[in-house]
């Protein structure tokens, strides 16, 4: 069992393909290194060696694709012979790395407290003093092609509960904290799943999601929540448990313990990707006593399930267990 937690395709020869192994959330399979494809995907091969339980983002730059950084749970790797070697230019465990939108010179990096900065092509990465900032646990980071000065990251803190929006105008040389201090996490799982994103064409559109995706157009001090996990059959619904999100050429993709999700409008309404794939795992299933054509059943990941009238239909989200 091999998991992925970062794609890299080379924009120059969809063939080469990258992957970080490894479950960079919960550690339920364990990283085996940077694997290279060079046949689209058809047979695959190790790179050089990297040592890391988890492995997440990683990022072929543009100029150069023989050149690649990766972040993992041992530091950030760069390689610039498409893999062959790797050279380790940050320490720790790295929870995300982002690169500023039309500058491969300036890349941002986060541990679980910390955020750091190269202005060198990831040569090394200075740490970036943050006035007032203190008790996070987890940081999730994203910038956007509207305006490429921005960065924006969320923090968890000890408690794994909501511990603010920090935002920079200069390229991540500085960040402030926005205003918003409601618990827009609604657990305390972000241990598990966390992700932000803002939009490729408004700079001020940041959404972050936990269980449910929350939404601010303000520049992060004010949020309004999007859509419930509990209910399935609303435009705007997602599985809970989200752990990636991102915009694609205007399209926003959400990336869920339930399935892949995409919206064309900023959220309003969310389209499942895996809707059609046979991949339903059911935990239990009861028949009714007065008809065998009436059942039940709890979906691991995606809710409950009943059988009626020759169709399936989906009563509640997330989780269905029994």
């Amino acid at each position: 069992q091999i998991g992925v937690s970062g794609i890299a395709i080379d924009p120059t020869d969809s063939n080469i393909i990258y992957i970080a192994t490894g479950d960079d959330d919960a550690n339920d399979s364990y990283a085996v290194g940077v694997w290279k494809s060079i046949d689209g995907g058809t047979t695959w091969n190790a790179t050089g060696n990297i040592s890391a339980n988890s492995m997440n983002e990683i990022y072929i730059t543009p100029s150069n694709p023989d050149t690649i950084l990766v972040a993992t749970s041992t530091g950030v790797y760069k390689s610039t012979n498409g893999g062959t070697s790797w050279s380790k230019k940050l320490s720790g465990n790295i929870l995300d790395l982002k690169m500023k939108p039309g500058d491969e010179s300036i890349w941002y990096a986060s541990y679980s407290n910390k955020i750091y900065k190269s202005s060198n092509s990831g040569e090394n990465f200075p740490q970036v003093s943050i006035t007032g900032f203190t008790s996070s646990s987890r940081i999730a980071i994203d910038v956007t092609p509207a305006n490429p000065n921005l960065v924006y990251f969320v923090s968890a803190d000890g408690s794994n509960k909501f511990n603010g929006i920090y935002k920079s105008t200069n390229s991540g040389s500085s960040f402030s904290k926005t205003l918003e201090t409601d618990d827009i996490f609604d657990s305390t799982q972000s241990w598990y799943d966390l992700a932000i994103t803002v939009s490729d064409t408004q700079e001020n559109t940041i959404y972050v999601g936990v269980l449910n995706i929350w939404k601010s157009t303000d520049g992060g001090n004010n949020f309004s929540v999007m859509n419930s996990w509990s209910a399935p059959n609303s435009d705007s619904y997602t599985h809970a448990d989200i752990h990636f999100m991102r915009f694609i050429n205007g399209k926003f993709f959400a990336g869920t313990d339930g399935g892949i999700y995409v919206s064309t409008n900023h959220g309003a309404k969310f389209t499942d990707l895996t809707e059609n794939l046979a991949i339903s795992q059911f935990y239990k299933i009861s028949v009714a006593s007065q008809s065998s054509e009436n059942i039940v059943g709890g979906l691991q990941d995606n809710g409950g399930y009943a059988y009626s009238d020759s169709k399936w239909n989906n009563y509640f989200g997330a989780d269905g267990m029994d």
